[in-house]
């Protein structure tokens, strides 16, 4: 049958994923906001959590997936606001004794090793803005040669930027490896 939405998607094989032993589905997050909805972010948010509302609801574990993102500091503040909405609507929907069923999680997409105009490319077939590519402060700048190869570390650095350990209170030292840097992302926000 067809699905005008994920949401209906959803609905409608709950019963064969549970059937079949799933226990978390995966959640796109758009932290530029979804090219169908304008991206408004309050639009954008409402749908992920309207989807997150009914997987959690009926004992599913939800995983949030970002799309790719070329601005690291719409990244984290996308993050940290998506992870306090979901985490109030899941104690609003489960309460404080939920037990080990509906865990939420965040997986952070980001750019890896690439030349800047192929990853130019890639944003534009993703319906990624690509704005941050241009103005140079993304995952690689205007600068960069067409055979220049960026890695993520300029993204990952503008990333962390400002991000506070949680147990400390101190901001992150941008010396740490990119991969504690994103943990510490997905973790904290």
């Amino acid at each position: 049958a067809a699905h005008s939405s994920a949401g209906g998607l959803l609905r409608a094989n709950l019963p064969s994923f549970r059937q079949h032993g799933v226990r978390q589905i995966s959640l796109a997050g758009h932290p530029d906001g979804h090219p169908a909805l304008d991206r408004e972010a309050g639009a954008t948010e409402a749908v992920l959590l309207e989807k997150a509302g009914l997987l959690l609801q009926e004992g599913f574990d939800v995983a949030v997936t970002s799309q790719f993102c070329l601005d690291g500091s719409r990244l984290v503040s996308w993050l940290r606001r998506t992870r306090r909405s979901l985490l109030a609507l899941r104690l609003q929907l489960l309460g404080t004794s939920a037990g080990s069923s509906g865990k939420v999680s965040f997986h952070v997409g980001v750019p890896g090793p690439t030349p800047p105009m192929r990853l130019a490319r890639i944003a534009e077939i993703c319906d990624v803005p690509g704005s941050s590519l241009k103005a140079g402060n993304g995952a690689a700048g205007a600068q960069d040669g067409p055979r220049t190869v960026s890695g993520p570390s300029a993204f990952v650095a503008q990333a962390s930027n400002g991000l506070e350990d949680a147990n400390s209170g101190k901001e992150a030292q941008q010396q740490q490896q990119p991969r504690e840097i994103l943990m510490a992302l997905a973790e904290y926000c």
